[in-house]
């Protein structure tokens, strides 16, 4: 713990994720202790990546034994989501006027749409006219939430955080004047 505050981690990024007590008996005698393991497991919030390589290699020298894994997060995943969404939305309407295009009809308002593994529902409606059908459009989009640092030379890879939206759109179908 003193050594993430040394390397200028924040104590509140600095978490007791779980600790474990085993006692180990004597194989020849059940009733006879002969130790207890103990294993304290932090989970550490890391805001500055460019800091793993040297943050990694000195818990190792302070005696870390075990490195159960690394998690890279974005602090900006609100603003990531909210790009995929829109590319969703995009491609379901792209989709919606192909599909249109081939039937000889053209793309009307959106008369739902649905984000996929969310309850909320936006939209105006089911309401049909006689002449028109729906187009349902499904997109998965991911935006790219930050690249790899090409330029780094160390043992944790950053690679890329991928965000995914998937909506479904409905559409009303209008003449297409042919």
């Amino acid at each position: 713990m003193a050594l993430t505050k040394e390397r200028g981690v924040e104590p509140k990024d600095v978490q007791t994720d779980q600790i474990e007590m085993h006692p180990t008996y004597d194989p020849f005698d059940a009733h006879t202790l002969v130790r207890y393991t103990v294993s304290n497991q932090i989970a550490i919030t890391l805001r500055d990546v460019s800091k793993r390589e040297g943050l990694i290699t000195a818990l190792f020298k302070a005696g870390l034994n075990t490195l159960s894994s690394i998690d890279f997060r974005t602090s900006k995943l609100r603003e990531y989501r909210d790009q995929a969404r829109v590319m969703a939305v995009r491609a379901a309407k792209d989709k919606a006027e192909l599909l249109a295009r081939e039937l000889g009809m053209k793309v009307g308002k959106p008369l739902n749409i649905i984000e996929q593994g969310s309850p909320v529902y936006y939209g105006y409606g089911g309401r049909y006219n006689r002449w028109s059908m729906a187009q349902q459009n499904q997109q998965n989009v991911a935006a790219n939430a930050g690249g790899a640092d090409t330029d780094d030379e160390g043992t944790v890879a950053l690679g890329q955080i991928g965000i995914n939206a998937s909506v479904q759109v409905m559409f009303e179908l209008v003449d297409g004047g042919s």
